[in-house]
């Protein structure tokens, strides 16, 4: 009897290799970073961070600037105002300038932790566009590039991905009136 079970066992390891030899095995490789620089949402992405940026780098010189004028209309200030009156005036003057710049800083702290959740949001999206062309393509497995220690080039299909990105980006730009949100499109 465990000479039939041997055999039998024997039998079903050779089928089941059998089986997986024969199977077809096909490894997509994706770089995500690629995806996030150069497609279309990505751009888009990343120029909308950039002007957000620029445009709170400018509110924070405008108010830096508005704080040397106040700076300088109070040195012209200083020969009328008794030394303890220039004392506290000056104190006040750096309150102000500490709070500005802890506002530039939390501002600049906000900035960056939304920019980083808005990076990751589109990242989400364009690994859902990868998956669902996966299963239309019936790959085996698919991996990041960023985690091999090397990949034949045959096997990076990030410009597949990305060509899908990119056709998903611009049909929602068209379906939507006045410009889509970049991580609605």
């Amino acid at each position: 009897m465990k000479t039939a079970n041997k055999i039998l066992l024997l039998v079903g390891a050779v089928q089941l290799l059998s089986a997986a030899v024969h199977a077809k095995m096909e490894y997509a490789v994706i770089d995500r970073a690629a995806l996030l620089r150069e497609s279309k949402s990505g751009k888009a992405l990343l120029s909308q961070l950039e002007a957000e940026a620029r445009s709170l780098q400018e509110a924070e010189q405008k108010k830096a600037e508005e704080l040397r004028a106040e700076e300088a209309s109070l040195r012209s200030k200083m020969k009328v105002l008794s030394p303890a009156a220039q004392q506290a005036e000056f104190a006040a003057l750096q309150r102000k300038a500490k709070k500005l710049q802890n506002g530039a800083q939390e501002a600049a702290a906000e900035f960056d932790e939304t920019a980083k959740m808005r990076q990751q949001m589109l990242d989400q999206k364009n690994l859902e566009i990868a998956s669902a062309l996966f299963q239309e393509k019936e790959w085996g497995v698919m991996f990041d590039k960023n985690i091999a220690l090397a990949v034949n080039k045959k096997l990076d299909v990030t410009k597949d991905v990305l060509e899908r990105i990119d056709a998903e980006y611009e049909a929602s730009l068209q379906a939507s009136v006045g410009g889509a949100d970049i991580l609605e499109a």
